[in-house]
């Protein structure tokens, strides 16, 4: 398989893996992630979408969700590397 078939190949398993992690989350988590990264909302749009009081609960919202995304890729996805 050639060097361009192989890191296709990766990045679709990657996308896989990722997509199990993010439905994994729970809805609100998942759904922050994807306005906030994914989407690039500003962090006001995100709180009023959510209906999150304040920036600062976003930021952890947002914290603990990189982290539980960060576990599950690293469980399912770095390990199997």
């Amino acid at each position: 398989m050639s060097a361009v078939a192989e890191d296709l190949v990766q990045k679709e398993q990657f996308r896989q893996v990722f997509h199990k992690c993010l439905t994994h989350l729970p809805e609100t988590m998942a759904n922050l992630f994807i306005l906030r990264v994914v989407d690039g909302l500003t962090n006001e749009d995100c709180c009023k979408i959510l209906n999150i009081a304040t920036i600062n609960q976003l930021y952890v919202a947002l914290s603990r969700t990189r982290m539980k995304l960060g576990l599950c890729l690293e469980t399912h996805w770095i390990d199997k590397a």
